[in-house]
């Protein structure tokens, strides 16, 4: 299992996985029914294929959409002999405070691979693990991307990094996996990490593939500097809040978030930057119109990433870090939506090999 060397991703699949991570946040905010959240999601997943360049007229596929609480867990989809399944990142206050608990858990149980238990925890839960290993039994298929924005994205890289690691999963060698995160962070800690599965199934790390916004904070949140500078900017905006609290129970917040920060240093020091990551930035290039006139016109590029940690220790990332503008530099509508390639070829789909997809969805 690992499939092609010199393409994990092609620039559809990467565009659908941008659109589908986007269409992932979609949340029922003004009372609707569960029938009427669930039917205005569909509607947006027409809107979503043709932006893709899919007709939805000649394509009616229905997308398998797993809803809690008013929101999207996960959505399993697929465009011809290609499953995508998105794991929506964090959009709930539990989530967002299980995003600071840092605890361990093997990837696979007894196994030597950690990450943090909160994307086990998920991939558990979610049945994630055994329903893509089951995806692989169709020999309609030939590939999976999983795929995710966030705390998504790594769990998307834990499923995929507990399928490459079982001894108990056997896969077809010709068969594909690749996992997708935007704006991520770390999540594997290993002593010994998986870079080939034998002689002829070579780069698998390479199939895990992080994306990073050019001046998103998040996947960097493991960084020395950059903990560091967020307390500094805590503690200067909530300079009155701590000098209440220290005065009047006794209570250091200042003290308590260095010491934090000092704690944390060893723990979130040991995950490592695993796979390919690649920044997200846009520049100005000059183009020649019909005319020969020239004009500037601001291009996306993606920048290979061999050393993530030099990038988000360098003064130019840390002194750029605004504690105000982390949310827009890492929404995904705002900030990595804008990304997707303007041209991108569409494989043909398959409605057949949609309906055998369905069946399998636990």
């Amino acid at each position: 299992m690992g499939g092609r060397d010199d393409e994990p991703l092609t620039a559809f699949e990467f565009n659908m996985a941008l659109a589908l991570c986007d269409l992932s946040y979609e949340t029922n905010k003004t009372g609707k029914t569960y029938s009427e959240f669930k039917q205005s999601v569909l509607t947006m997943h027409v809107k979503m294929l043709k932006e893709l360049g899919v007709n939805p007229k000649t394509y009616s596929q229905t997308p398998y959409i797993s809803f809690c609480d008013n929101k999207i867990r996960v959505i399993v989809t697929n465009h011809g002999a290609v499953a995508f399944v998105c794991i929506t990142g964090t959009n709930s206050l539990d989530q967002q405070a299980e995003n600071l608990a840092l605890h361990a858990h093997p990837i696979v149980p007894r196994g030597e691979a950690n990450a943090p238990t909160m994307y086990v925890n998920d991939a558990t839960e979610l049945g994630l693990v055994q329903f893509v290993h089951a995806l692989f039994g169709l020999d309609e298929l030939d590939k999976v991307v999983l795929c995710g924005h966030s705390r998504g994205g790594s769990v998307a890289h834990v499923v995929h990094y507990h399928l490459i690691s079982n001894p108990n999963f056997c896969i077809d060698k010709k068969k594909e996996i690749t996992s997708v995160a935007f704006g991520s962070t770390p999540f594997l800690r290993s002593q010994n990490p998986i870079k080939q599965l034998g002689p002829d199934q070579k780069n698998v790390d390479k199939r895990f593939l992080t994306y990073v916004a050019e001046l998103d904070v998040v996947p960097a949140l493991f960084s020395a500097p950059v903990k560091a500078k967020i307390v500094a900017q805590v503690k200067a905006n909530h300079a009155t809040a701590i000098t209440l609290l220290r005065k009047a129970v006794g209570f250091d917040a200042g003290f308590a978030l260095e010491r934090a920060v000092d704690v944390l240093d060893g723990t979130l020091g040991l995950y490592l930057y695993y796979g390919s990551w690649t920044k997200l930035s846009q520049e100005l290039v000059t183009v020649l119109d019909r005319d020969g006139d020239a004009h500037d016109v601001l291009t996306n590029v993606q920048s290979p990433m061999p050393e993530p940690d030099v990038d988000f220790n360098s003064n130019k990332f840390v002194d750029a870090f605004d504690l105000d503008l982390v949310k827009q530099r890492h929404s995904m509508k705002d900030t990595y939506k804008p990304h997707m390639y303007r041209a991108a070829t569409v494989p043909t789909p398959s409605v057949d090999v949609t309906l055998l997809v369905h069946r399998h969805v636990p």
